[in-house]
């Protein structure tokens, strides 16, 4: 895993902390973005566990989309249906 990867993962893991999930890190996948246009890493945490907490993946994922502190790291972080979350590096 590049180092970048293991941040995005590292990130991932503190938003999900901050909405209660905690020793997520093996539930956590992060792989290059299979499209360039969506930027270079991509999780799908958001469907691994939005049934168990009761929510639809789009709108989890748009949650942590929000709690992610990725700021002077990445260039952009977004959420594409149904419930990706991409990043872009600087």
């Amino acid at each position: 895993m590049s180092p970048l990867s293991r941040l995005f993962k590292e990130k991932i893991s503190e938003a999900l902390r901050q909405i209660g999930i905690e020793d997520s890190k093996d539930l956590i996948e992060i792989a290059p973005c299979l499209r360039e246009e969506l930027g270079h890493h991509q999780t799908n945490i958001a469907f691994r566990i939005a049934k168990s907490l009761g929510k639809a993946p789009l709108e989890l994922a748009r949650t942590l989309e929000e709690k992610l502190c990725l700021q002077n790291i990445a260039k952009s972080v977004q959420v594409t249906p149904p419930g990706f979350i991409n990043v872009t590096w600087d």
